[in-house]
């Protein structure tokens, strides 16, 4: 009897996966997993995980956590480590309403080898992104919310604070 989804996979050349990156299982060296569910347990992981499930939601999932995906397949990527430092530090600055103001992501401190990178994401009152700018990209559309609100990068330094800015960031 085989195992199949109800309908197609949107990572069809990805093997799915029953235990992802826990330290016991035999895909814990994949550069991504394909988990047939939506729950998904960090217990035993031993690094943080990016996860997207079918339906685009996204996370970042820590060590030792239990996560809830809307779908029913959950793409899983570790996050960028280094000698067991993640790449990047994000910050997140508030004001005093409780809002998100501006979130800034900088190499880690204790990651000797990673690139030099900086970025720096501003919110309006309503959380929709006011500027974004990074040392990676020339920034020439640093204004245009149109160009910004589909930059990989932003969302990239964005999955930490999900849920904290407006909807349409």
């Amino acid at each position: 009897m085989s195992f199949k989804l109800p309908g197609p996979s949107l990572y069809p050349n990805i093997k799915l996966s029953r235990k992802g990156y826990k330290k016991d299982s035999p895909d814990v060296d994949n550069p991504q997993n394909l988990i047939p569910s939506g729950d998904i347990t960090m217990e035993d992981v031993e690094f943080p995980v990016h996860g997207v499930d079918n339906l685009g939601n996204e996370k970042v999932m820590e060590p030792g956590k239990n996560y809830e995906f809307a779908g029913s397949q959950v793409l899983e990527t570790p996050l960028a480590m280094h000698k067991g430092v993640p790449h990047w530090k994000s910050k997140a600055k508030y004001r005093k309403d409780g809002t998100l103001k501006k979130v800034i992501t900088k190499e880690h401190p204790d990651c000797d080898d990673c690139e030099n990178y900086k970025s720096t994401i501003k919110f309006d009152k309503e959380g929709h992104i006011k500027s974004a700018k990074n040392n990676k990209t020339k920034n020439k559309y640093k204004k245009s919310t149109q160009r910004l609100s589909r930059a990989k990068w932003i969302k990239r330094d964005m999955t930490p604070y999900e849920g904290l800015a407006g909807e349409s960031w």
